[in-house]
């Protein structure tokens, strides 16, 4: 597609009200933004983040600390084995190191009632910490517009601590703050046209949090990193058509 190309939003079809028979609550925050809360259960969130964390080769050891922590993009290992590396890893649909992700994303998509085959995508991550639990990774990202204009959508997937995120899109008279726990997933247009206005506000990491059951399940063993973080997955979804 061309640079200018802003994503048509595909037709919504078999969804009724605002949730759908698997308990998948819909949020809808004008015609090119959507809540999809618990739309992963607690083994695809395993699944999806075991992706992440097999390519993970941040240093998190030597992070320098600093007065003003911010949350960190993490560097990914573009082949599950391989030397090279890179922030945002670019996937075919029809890639096998990529199955588990683009799984997730049909899922999703088919929640809500989306037709159109997936071409390609890319995926990123950022890991948070609660404000003052770290000191050198933050807990918050300032309100912003994507501004990408190349057609695709996103899909935000949380995993681990829950996160307070703020969205306001054009058809919106205010911002609305909402709570994104794991398993959930934002689904907005990028462009500057849909003008989608989003960002984190903090990461409850707390004590309470990190102990409750959820979090010992998602957390247990290799993943304990999911109880005292949240990573947002982020993935930019090319469709057909």
């Amino acid at each position: 597609m061309s640079s200018g190309a802003v994503a048509a939003a595909p037709r919504l079809a078999g969804v009724a009200g605002s949730a759908i028979a698997d308990d998948t609550a819909i949020v809808h925050y004008g015609p090119r933004c959507f809540l999809l809360q618990g739309v992963l259960a607690l083994q695809e969130q395993l699944q999806l983040f075991s992706f992440i964390h097999k390519r993970d080769v941040t240093d998190w050891d030597n992070l320098s600390p600093c007065m003003n922590p911010t949350p960190k993009t993490l560097e990914l290992a573009v082949q599950k084995h391989g030397a090279q590396t890179a922030r945002v890893l670019s996937f075919g649909a029809n890639h096998d190191e990529a199955a588990v992700v683009v799984e997730m994303v049909q899922k999703a998509k088919e929640a809500l009632g989306w037709r159109q085959t997936i071409e390609s995508l890319t995926i990123a991550a950022i890991r948070y910490c609660a404000s003052g639990s770290n000191p050198t990774i933050g807990s918050c990202f300032p309100p912003h517009v994507d501004h990408c204009n190349d057609g695709s959508w996103v899909f935000l997937f949380s995993l681990g601590c829950s996160a307070t995120l703020q969205i306001k899109s054009p058809d919106m008279a205010e911002r609305h703050t909402f709570e994104m726990e794991s398993g959930d997933v934002l689904v907005f247009d990028p462009s500057s046209e849909a003008a989608v206005v989003h960002g984190v506000d903090g990461v409850a990491c707390g004590e309470e949090e990190a102990s409750s059951s959820r979090m010992a399940e998602l957390g247990a063993g290799e993943f304990e990193v999911l109880r005292h973080s949240r990573f947002g997955v982020q993935c930019r979804v090319f469709l057909a058509g």
